[in-house]
């Protein structure tokens, strides 16, 4: 005899499905772990994955870095950073070799010691006029003070990270950009970090929030083992910095 189900049982079902974010024959591969377990499938996949991208807000020693970049294991590293939100620096990297080009607020605000140090009164002004927009090869000196670090995957991934701590507990699923996601979160005080789980393919993290002290990080993390391209200005788009005067 055959079944008959109503219309009103399916659109019924298709609700459910788009408020809880899933289909109702979804596994969920996190069934029966713990929000630590969780986390610690996360960190061991970002550990082990030899590429990815970042876009958004992350916190550092130096301050908050709005950013999109991709970087691999072998040192390539493409995309732009805006220090603390005071201009933008695109970054074009392999290995040791690196090219920036940084707009003019980018300018302003890091050669703000220039004009006040024996240089003579506007001599900023001009520098600054001629770096704008310009690509330029960065020295090793450029490397270490212009946060570079970013740049290095096995860092990044520290920043993305609720650390497999303890004290983390297992949220709502939900959806993030149309992929089934485990929330996991930790809660300290008031400080609240959250950790957004891909429930498909391999556990990657898609999404990273902490409230911070003042300063959150808000990063969506993708990419994940794709190649990073690279392109590097040609000989007539890099200003010659012995010219500069």
């Amino acid at each position: 005899m055959k079944r008959h189900i109503s219309t009103a049982a399916v659109i019924a079902v298709a609700v459910a499905a788009a408020v809880t974010g899933c289909s109702p024959r979804e596994r969920d591969p996190f069934a029966g772990l713990s929000a630590e377990q969780i986390d610690r499938k996360a960190s061991n996949a970002t550990a082990l994955a030899t590429s990815m991208r970042l876009n958004g807000t992350v916190v550092t020693e130096a301050g908050s870095v709005d950013l999109n970049l991709a970087v691999d294991n072998k040192g390539s590293c493409s995309g732009e950073i805006s220090p603390n939100g005071v201009g933008t620096v695109d970054i074009a990297k392999k290995g040791a070799l690196a090219y920036i080009k940084g707009d003019e607020q980018f300018w302003r605000t890091n050669l703000s010691t220039y004009e006040s140090s024996e240089a003579p009164p506007g001599k900023a002004d001009d520098l600054i006029a001629s770096l704008q927009g310009q690509w330029i090869k960065a020295t090793k000196e450029m490397r270490e003070g212009m946060g570079f670090d970013l740049c290095e995957l096995d860092k990044l991934s520290g920043i993305v990270s609720l650390g497999m701590g303890s004290g983390l507990a297992r949220g709502v699923d939900a959806t993030e950009n149309g992929q089934p996601i485990a929330v996991v979160y930790q809660r300290k005080g008031v400080r609240v970090t959250t950790m957004h789980v891909a429930k498909t393919g391999k556990p990657f993290p898609v999404r990273f929030l902490d409230a911070g002290d003042g300063m959150p990080t808000d990063v969506y993390l993708s990419d994940f083992n794709q190649p990073v391209d690279v392109a590097f200005p040609t000989a007539d788009q890099v200003l010659d910095l012995s010219k500069v005067r």
